[in-house]
């Protein structure tokens, strides 16, 4: 029996599975779209490129779906200038407006903030009270060791031979 069934049960794990559904379901951003015209200096943005321009940026593709994460910075004439991004690196590009084949600015979405923290204490609330309830059916035995009375997390065994 494992730790968690003997602790927790089944109704427990169907709770913790709401949360992690809950963590994984909401997000803290959500992508609009919008035009290169309309964007304000340091928008962060996602676009979508022509294959001759997604080719020389191949290195900022994101995903499967070939999208670029980007900041806008400026728009001169009929280029547009970016800051691509990746988590471990940058570069500022010059494209033709004529490559840029869509453009979602990323906003802050409060409402599914507030209920991804909301959802995450009401978890982690939920298993802290659990876990301090305790198991009411078995009550320490006197007679045995202070020591025996506390459930190891792991247990090692090195089998060997006298």
């Amino acid at each position: 029996m494992t730790i968690w069934k003997r602790h927790f049960g089944p109704r427990h794990s169907r709770l913790a599975a709401v949360a992690a559904l809950l963590a994984l379901g909401t997000g803290c951003a959500t992508y609009h779209d919008a035009r290169v015209q309309d964007l304000p200096p340091q928008q962060q943005v996602r676009m979508r490129l022509a294959p001759d321009e997604l080719a020389r940026n191949v290195a900022f593709v994101s995903g499967n779906e070939g999208l670029v994460n980007a900041r806008f910075v400026d728009l001169a004439g009929d280029s547009a200038t970016f800051l691509l991004t990746t988590p471990t690196s940058h570069r500022q590009v010059n494209l033709h407006l004529a490559s840029i084949l869509s453009v979602e600015r990323k906003e802050a979405s409060h409402g599914r903030s507030m209920l991804l923290s909301a959802g995450l204490v009401a978890a982690v609330a939920t298993l802290a009270y659990l876990g301090f309830e305790g198991d009411t059916n078995t009550g320490p035995n006197p007679d045995e060791d202070l020591t025996d009375q506390f459930t190891p997390m792991m247990r090692f065994s090195i089998p060997f031979k006298w």
